[in-house]
């Protein structure tokens, strides 16, 4: 609710967005999870000058800018934009975006969740990847013993 930048329609499409995954309803997550991610990375390009409100580049106002440009010039570490054009946006994130994925919402949630922390990290001043980083790390060892146990097998 305080997050700087963001438009009220961004913020409930979030919201929206993370009660759905809270749920584990990630096909209905889907749509406000793209929706308010992009607004989130478009807003913060407009107050960084690079793009203008209404989606062109500040040094060629007869040029617009695609999402994945926007990414490409904000102040991110390359990881980080690397991880949104690769995971979220680009060939992967294109038939969720459109909606003609099928199949797949789930990942596609749980990478917007992580690319969310980040944006809070790196726009909003708050440590939100640093904790996501850690809770991931306590329970990693559970599941990774959980995948390992024995599977029963069919009698022969």
């Amino acid at each position: 609710g305080r997050a700087p930048h963001l438009k009220d329609s961004q913020r409930e499409h979030l919201d929206h967005m993370l009660e759905l995954a809270a749920a584990s309803k990630y096909v209905r997550a889907t749509p406000s999870l793209y929706t308010g991610l992009e607004g989130a990375f478009s807003e913060v390009a407009v107050v960084e000058v690079v793009r203008t409100p209404d989606l062109r580049d500040p040094a060629n106002p007869n040029k617009e800018l695609g999402f994945e440009t926007v990414l490409r010039r904000l102040p991110l570490a390359q990881e980080f934009k690397t991880f949104m054009i690769r995971a979220l946006y680009g060939t992967t994130g294109n038939p969720f975006r459109h909606g003609t994925a099928s199949g797949g919402e789930r990942r596609q949630v749980l990478l917007g969740v992580a690319a969310l922390a980040g944006w809070f990290q790196e726009f909003a001043g708050v440590q939100a990847f640093d904790e996501l980083v850690q809770r991931l790390a306590s329970v990693m060892p559970i599941a990774i013993h959980t995948a390992r146990r024995p599977r029963l097998s069919a009698p022969r």
